[in-house]
């Protein structure tokens, strides 16, 4: 059965806002999570999707068009690489997402690690109030870090708003 997370705003969990692992022997497919806003947790990566065991096709989920405090974590994926793509990471991540595919991910401007794949960017977005309660991560007119820089082949048909994506000649990265 598809999973699919969409248009939340999830912080201050205790643990990873999304952490999931299948049952012995079991197997996870198609897992899409777009256009969340991933706030900031007690301890942990703002995702957590995992096969079984070592091997597994981690190839159908999809991360795309969120704000993540924190780092993304396929585990037992080296059968097929998770797709990770035009996020907008809010913190220094120190090391990147194994056995995944990136893509047009925006991450802090003085981020630790380089993360490879194409389009990723180190810059900070100008967002219309990312300290606020609750948050707003619309990007602010003046933007010149995440306007424009999603994916230009993959990309949801709307933002978190609502909004017809993308507004421009590119879409955006983040929700």
């Amino acid at each position: 059965t598809p999973r699919s997370v969409r248009t939340n705003v999830l912080s201050h969990c205790p643990a990873s806002h999304i952490q999931a692992m299948p049952f012995r022997g079991a197997g996870h497919r198609t897992w899409l999570i777009q256009n969340n806003v991933f706030g900031e947790t007690a301890c942990c990566n703002s995702i957590v999707l995992s096969q079984s065991a070592p091997g597994g096709d981690c190839s159908s989920f999809v991360v795309r068009y969120n704000v993540m405090s924190g780092p993304v974590n396929g585990v037992y994926c080296d059968g097929g690489r998770l797709q990770l793509y035009a996020n907008v990471f809010t913190q220094n991540v120190s090391s990147c997402a194994r056995n995944s595919d990136e893509a047009y991910n925006i991450y802090p401007a003085r981020n630790r690690a380089t993360c490879a794949g194409s389009g990723n960017r180190k810059c900070n977005p100008a967002t219309v109030a990312p300290e606020a309660t609750p948050t707003n991560y619309r990007l602010l007119p003046t933007d010149r870090c995440a306007r424009g820089a999603g994916d230009p082949r993959r990309f949801p048909g709307t933002d978190m708003a609502g909004l017809h994506r993308p507004q421009g000649l590119l879409p955006d990265a983040g929700p």
